[in-house]
């Protein structure tokens, strides 16, 4: 992406953040939220961004968030999440609607509390498929999309937030530990817990950057970033990572042969 594009994107983005004032931003710590959040700092002093905690935020994200939004000089509050939607713990094709209507609601709660009148969430213009049920409870609530609205896609978004310095620019992309857990069946602590424990070690043990443990049961299907395929497979290796995922109750354990692909 050219200089001249970057900062045309970044002119446009810092416009649409300031027409909204001192707002609350939706912050996980990823790159797009980071993004949205050192504009907001930039374009419109006293913005808060807010991570919504709950059991299916690993700990390390959790921690990460904080640096980041140190470091990108933006107000960081933690709200609990508490009881999510019954619907939520289902875990059908809507899943993402309940729980992100549920964090959304909680951040107006506490941006109405603090005077904010403006709540924005880092969904980039690349975005409408892969988080169309998350979308659809954010416009519910009328939250606004500022990297939608300046036509900038995940690419762009990452080129900007490195020019910006930002800390997350070249993180890899993320998502809840509900994710991981097949369709149907039901989200409980115990599951998300196991699976945070499990990429935990994977990525401590191995070096891992993308790696995803997928339940489906009793089985644990293993994924790990297409690049990182030759160096993690290996007899040993191999039965190091049985081991370990067995003593977190997996009764069996595979590897994904295709590695890590979104949305698999």
């Amino acid at each position: 992406m050219a200089k001249k594009s970057v900062f045309g994107k970044l002119s446009r983005l810092l416009a649409v953040v300031g027409e909204c004032g001192p707002a609350a931003v939706a912050f996980s710590g990823g790159v797009d939220s980071s993004l949205v959040a050192a504009a907001a700092a930039i374009a419109s002093p006293g913005s808060v961004a807010f991570t919504v905690d709950s059991p299916s935020l690993p700990r390390e994200e959790l921690s990460s968030a904080r640096r980041t939004a140190r470091a990108t000089g933006i107000r960081h509050v933690v709200v609990k999440a508490g009881r999510q939607p019954e619907k939520y713990y289902g875990n059908h094709a809507d899943r993402c609607y309940h729980c992100k209507r549920h964090a959304f609601s909680l951040i107006i709660r506490e941006a109405k509390r603090m005077g904010l009148s403006c709540v924005m969430d880092g969904s980039n213009a690349d975005d409408a498929e892969d988080h169309e049920w998350g979308m659809k409870a954010a416009r519910e609530l009328s939250v606004r999309f500022p990297l939608v609205e300046a036509g900038i896609g995940k690419g762009e978004a990452r080129e900007i937030a490195r020019e910006l310095k930002v800390p997350s620019w070249d993180k890899p992309a993320s998502a809840c530990l509900a994710s991981r857990i097949a369709s149907g069946e039901g989200i409980t602590g115990k599951a998300l817990q196991r699976v945070e424990e499990a990429e935990k070690f994977l990525k401590a043990k191995f070096g891992l950057k993308v790696v995803r443990v997928r339940v489906h049961g009793d089985l644990a299907r293993v994924q790990v970033g297409k690049g990182e395929m030759g160096g993690f497979l290996g007899a040993e290796r191999l039965r190091l990572v049985a081991e370990r995922l067995k003593t977190l109750g997996f009764k069996h354990v595979c590897i994904d042969a295709e590695g890590y692909v979104r949305g698999k």
